[in-house]
């Protein structure tokens, strides 16, 4: 991280997912809280929730992530990222990638 940008935070919960974007002296600048409905909407709009909260305070420097699982945490791994054998229904093959980057 540079020292200046931002930290995008995401608590993803089975019912719900809060996502927030905070200074790194822990000043939060936006948050929003939003069902956990299937990847693709969820995915959708964390997305435009950062996008927005970027676009408003600055460019985003890493993301903090907290969340139901498993997901595959090996860097070196092709499925980084990805919920594996969640008992969470269709979250099984989701990337956290795809709606934050890589």
């Amino acid at each position: 991280m540079s020292g200046q940008g931002l930290i995008g935070a995401v608590e993803a919960g089975g019912t719900k997912f809060v996502l927030a974007l905070s200074t790194q002296q822990g000043e939060i600048l936006a948050r929003t809280r939003m069902p956990t409905n299937t990847p693709g909407e969820t995915w959708l709009a964390m997305r435009a929730f950062f996008e927005q909260a970027s676009a408003e305070h600055g460019p985003i420097d890493a993301f903090g992530v907290a969340s139901f699982g498993p997901i595959d945490i090996d860097p070196a791994s092709p499925a980084y990222g990805t919920f594996t054998t969640t008992p969470k229904p269709g979250w099984a093959g989701a990337r956290f990638h795809d709606a934050l980057g890589q």
